[in-house]
């Protein structure tokens, strides 16, 4: 009877337990082929609580007793692109069913190929990276003595690929330069506008692809790093950079309608590591305007301190020896914001403006925080181009941007450690624009600034063709308006393209009264 009595109070708790947890039952499927994928690690966390499962043959699995709740999810195995769920969330219950969770992952992509010189011999040890666009750091590999190269665990994209030869000894160049092989990107070009996109899809094994390396006239860039005082700065980094074709990106940032294009970022073509001494040498640089940034950490008693300085270099027939490059220790920018005509509203108002570096060039995009105030770290100092974000719906833009009693939005000024605390000056975005779609694939309009200044903060909404829109919550201004059959952020369009659709675009101007109307014919995103 002992025995008996126990095994009943068992099986009561057990059930008691049962009542007050959930659980999850859930299928990962393999995206491409459909087929379950087993062995795949599933861990289900929230406040307080978190469970792991692995996948069984057909890709099952299941998780018992677990506390009710909000849950989010991460799925990783070798061989698949990591998977993390986090909205909708995974609502788990105390009831008798299972939470139902069917997730499909795909498997990561490849990439082979090989580098040759210019007469189709394999070229050995020459370092290949996959650019993507939007600035991500690149894949990087050094070809083996067939000339091969391959890149795994590649996430899908539109990425450009580039060989970097060893450089040769820094003997001095002749007149017309010396002829060496140079960074080229596939198939056969050294301007990054001429080279060939790359469209990598899940589980893609791609192959073939072949570099055939250039060779041109190539001259030395030789100088030094300094500090503040004027002293060697040992080991710092230097990068050489292409200005040439200016410094722009894919799409990005986007939230809640905003889009920036042509992201001002640095695209480096190659860096060197300054020496004890802080000299440095670029042995092969071809002709064109460059840019050189120096990176270094100063050590002070206090610890370390971060330093950076840049200089433009143009080559055309001859060496260049000799430059200095002095750092500078790089600033935090500050502020205080003011939110004008302020309406009604629950949650707390928002506001941000853009600091493009026209030095460089980069961009940085930059929120007050709900208290008012304005803080941007690590800045270089130099010329920044200061402008308003125009939205998103919720959101304020600067109207006014005061450093000391000058008015600098829309400007170029300069900014340092020296500069004052900036006054933001917030006003609500009441403008909206409506119109309609001619027949065809729509898939975004985009409102862009009125001129094109890179790099452009524009809004974009959804649309479908031969239905009416509405763009509300823009800010006051000049806009051309376009619709698009589709926006790929993994291709970016150069600054002529937007420039020729801009030549028939139907413009608009946006105030605080009524709404700006515009009818829309359909323009073709860039393959």
């Amino acid at each position: 009877m002992r025995i008996r009595a126990a095994s009943v109070l068992l099986f009561a708790a057990a059930a008691l337990r049962a009542q007050d947890t959930g659980s999850v039952a859930g299928t990962v499927i393999n995206s491409l082929s459909g087929a379950g994928i087993p062995g795949m690690n599933v861990l289900l966390w929230t406040k307080g609580a978190q469970y792991q499962a692995t996948t069984d043959d057909n890709g099952d699995f299941r998780v018992e007793e677990m506390a009710p709740g909000s849950y989010r999810a991460r799925f990783e195995r070798e061989g698949f692109i990591p998977f993390q769920r986090d909205q909708p969330p995974l609502m788990v219950a105390a009831t008798g069913d299972p939470a139902r969770l069917r997730v499909e992952i795909s498997p990561y992509a490849t990439l082979r190929g090989r580098v040759v010189d210019p007469d189709s011999k394999p070229a050995a040890d020459v370092e290949v990276e996959l650019r993507a666009p939007r600035g991500e750091a690149p894949f990087s590999a050094i070809t083996g003595a067939d000339g091969a190269f391959t890149f795994d665990r590649l996430s899908p994209g539109s990425f450009l690929l580039f060989a970097i030869p060893k450089t040769p000894s820094d003997a001095p160049a002749g007149e017309g330069g010396r002829i060496s092989l140079v960074p080229t990107y596939f198939p056969s070009v050294e301007e990054r506008a001429q080279a060939e996109k790359i469209l990598v899809t899940a589980g893609a094994g791609l192959t073939g692809y072949e570099i055939r390396l250039r060779a041109a006239p190539v001259y030395r860039i030789r100088g030094a790093v300094v500090d503040e005082s004027g002293k060697p700065a040992p080991r710092a980094t230097v990068a050489l950079i292409s200005t040439k074709e200016g410094m722009s990106s894919a799409p990005g940032y986007t939230q809640a309608g905003v889009v920036l294009f042509g992201i001002l970022r640095e695209e480096t073509e190659t860096g060197v590591t300054a020496g004890d001494d802080g000299r440095f040498t670029f042995s092969s640089v071809r002709s064109g305007p460059w840019r050189l940034l120096a990176r270094y950490q100063s050590r002070t008693s206090d610890g370390s301190a971060p330093l950076s300085g840049a200089i433009a270099a143009s080559i055309a027939d001859h060496d260049l020896d000799d430059l200095q490059i002095r750092l500078e220790p790089l600033f935090t920018l500050t502020g205080t914001s003011e939110f004008k005509d302020d309406p009604a509203r629950e949650e707390p108002r928002r506001g941000g403006i853009l600091l493009t570096n026209t030095d460089m060039p980069a961009s940085v995009v930059t929120f007050s925080k709900p208290d008012g105030t304005l803080r941007v770290p690590d800045l270089m100092p130099g010329l920044y181009r200061i402008e308003a974000i125009p939205g998103p719906v919720g959101t304020d833009s600067a109207s006014s941007v005061l450093m000391g009693e000058r008015q600098v939005l829309g400007q170029v000024v300069q900014l340092s450690a020296a500069t004052p605390p900036l006054r933001v000056a917030y006003s609500a975005n009441t403008g909206i624009v409506r119109g309609s779609v001619a027949n065809g694939e729509c898939d975004r309009i985009v409102l862009l600034p009125n001129p094109l200044v890179q790099p452009m903060p524009a809004r974009t909404q959804p649309c479908q063709a031969g239905s009416l829109f509405e763009i509300a919550g823009v800010a006051p201004g000049q806009y051309y308006v376009v619709a698009f059959d589709r926006m790929d952020r993994t291709v970016w369009p150069d600054e002529a393209f937007l420039r020729s659709i801009t030549q028939n675009a139907p413009t608009v101007q946006v105030g605080q009264g009524p709404a700006a109307a515009v009818q829309l014919t359909i323009t073709h995103w860039p393959d």
